[in-house]
């Protein structure tokens, strides 16, 4: 087996890897500080759907409630209107479309999250490549110096550094990816919570139900 194409990326040190982390962390910013405005939209618009439709699905005005739900454009709406659409069709039928609604809402809220997470628990180890590189480096150099050991000591200095690089793009990324993750079940939460309004109305108006027999 030919190893030149192995001992020659070894040699070449670890600067193409900090390159490489400093790149990521650049991109890293950029995702976090986008789904950050995209959740804080969507919690918004959730918060106005939630004011908007509650009331009249209390009072089973299913009608006025999908039509307040409709000029809101969210996750949370399109889930909703899941559930309103349905909801004559009985709980079952209901829930198979509002499960369908939600699948596509959460790949839309945690679009570019899978980044962040894989870069946040990749990083040290990316790092960690980038100091043996720039260890096996020094000691090559070292092998053709005569400065002996300062100019050791100097190269291994050097090659720790991307170390701490990548524990520094791994940590804020890591955190915001937990932090936007919270956001995002925080969000398909209160939306659940809408179209589970919508079920106990339903169920309280179907046949032979205790609610249904009471309201009679």
């Amino acid at each position: 087996m030919n190893l030149d194409f192995l001992r020659t990326l070894a040699l070449t040190g670890g600067d193409w890897v900090l390159y490489a982390l400093l790149l990521s962390s650049v991109i890293s910013i950029g995702i976090i500080l986008e789904r950050y405005w995209v959740l804080s939209v969507e919690r918004k618009r959730l918060n106005l759907v939630t004011a908007a439709a509650s009331k009249h699905i209390e009072e089973n005005n299913f009608a006025e409630a999908a039509a307040k739900t409709k000029k809101v454009e969210c996750v949370a709406s399109s889930v909703l209107m899941a559930s309103l659409r349905y909801a004559q069709t009985g709980v079952v039928s209901m829930q198979e479309r509002v499960a369908i609604a939600k699948a596509k809402g959460q790949y839309t809220l945690n679009r570019r999250l899978l980044f962040l997470g894989t870069l946040g628990s990749n990083a040290p180890f990316i790092g960690l490549f980038g100091t043996v590189l720039g260890v096996i480096k020094a000691f090559h150099d070292l092998a053709g110096s005569k400065e002996g050991a300062d100019a050791a000591m100097s190269g291994l200095s050097e090659a720790l550094i991307a170390t701490a690089v990548g524990l520094i793009v791994a940590i804020p990324a890591l955190m915001a990816f937990n932090f936007l993750n919270k956001r995002v079940d925080d969000i398909m939460a209160d939306a659940d919570s809408l179209v589970q309004l919508v079920t106990s109305r339903i169920t309280l108006e179907q046949p032979g139900s205790s609610g249904a027999s009471q309201e009679k």
